[in-house]
């Protein structure tokens, strides 16, 4: 997508968007991996700015999920499953502790950086006077380490609730899409059973870091996704036919001496049900391993290949999120 993060440095600022070193180094590590951003902050601070602009920097289209009030399941791309008073009362505590967490610790990181400000203000103001900026100084540097010392702390605090909210979440088995219809209607403060729950402002990043493979799913399925595709080494350009077996034949059209146009079905590769990418196989029969991917259900039917790449027809992409490692003693019940 970029070939260095110069590139995509200056594609975002023919996009009008400034970034910093940090910031740059973080979108361009993410594309090259092709890895999600998660990106939170306060309203107005510019995370859906940024998302435009990478999105301008990378010539792609931009598809909005926006949690707010009166949202539902049909307007939205996220629920939609039933669930119970009681998942609804279990996620309303989790969403509260949640949030209240989130919320104390981007208002003290406001407040610790807005004294950084001030004190920063000051020592600008004294720059000509020797004495008075000794005593700023002083306080802009107590400032400075109180705010750096807080963004380590709060970045583990923050690091260590993402995973208490990921060990109540794997514990959902079987009722994921439940309690994940349930948590996405109380940020989007929709479908309230009752009156009686106590609801404090909803951050969604939680819905994402709860169920994430879940909201990958459906998004894909309601937004049609992406066709998989799957790129094979030296692969001849041209019109191919795939069988159920994933099996990949390059079709060939010849005039027999009749004049009548046939067709022949050369065979390429095969994809197998568990992602194995392979072209011949050795002297005891077992494939030999090109390339693996993410297994998907593979449908029969023509489709192109292309600069070593075949898309295969009537599939859709689901991106795997990766599982992070939890290990804490606790979980809010």
């Amino acid at each position: 997508m970029f070939s260095s993060a110069q590139e995509l440095a200056e594609k975002l600022r023919a996009a009008r968007y400034i970034v910093d070193p940090v910031v740059l180094q973080v979108l361009y590590l993410a594309a090259r991996m092709q890895k999600p951003l998660l990106v939170e902050g306060p309203p107005g601070c510019g995370k859906t700015e940024l998302a435009y602009a990478v999105a301008a920097a990378a010539n792609v289209a931009v598809e909005r999920l926006q949690c707010y009030e009166g949202i539902t399941e049909d307007r939205g791309l996220i629920g939609g499953a039933n669930f119970t008073p009681e998942i609804f009362a279990e996620c309303s505590v989790v969403n509260k502790y949640y949030a209240n967490v989130v919320t104390q610790a981007l208002s003290r990181r406001r407040e610790l950086w807005e004294q950084l400000e001030k004190a920063n203000a000051e020592v600008d103001a004294k720059k000509n006077d020797a004495e008075a900026r000794k005593e700023v100084m002083f306080r802009r540097n107590q400032a400075s380490a109180a705010f750096s010392v807080y963004e380590q702390r709060s970045r583990e605090e923050l690091r260590a609730l993402i995973d208490q909210v990921r060990i109540w979440a794997q514990s959902k088995n079987g009722t994921r899409l439940a309690y994940l219809s349930a948590l996405h209607a109380i940020v989007c403060r929709d479908r309230r059973p009752s009156q009686e729950y106590d609801f404090v402002p909803g951050t969604g990043s939680i819905v994402f870091y709860a169920f994430p493979q879940e909201v990958v799913d459906q998004i894909a399925e309601r937004t049609g996704g992406r066709p998989v595709s799957v790129e094979i080494p030296s692969l001849c350009d041209g019109e191919v036919e795939i069988d159920r077996e994933g099996r990949i034949f390059l079709v060939s059209h010849f005039t027999n001496g009749e004049g009548q146009i046939h067709e022949r079905l050369i065979f390429l590769a095969q994809v197998t049900k568990k992602g194995e990418v392979f072209r011949d196989r050795d002297a005891q029969g077992s494939p030999n391993v090109i390339e693996r991917v993410h297994p998907f259900p593979i449908q029969s039917g023509r489709s192109e290949a292309q600069n070593g790449i075949v898309v295969f027809p009537r599939t859709q992409r689901h991106p795997e999120v990766p599982k992070g490692k939890v290990g804490l003693p606790g979980a809010p019940n």
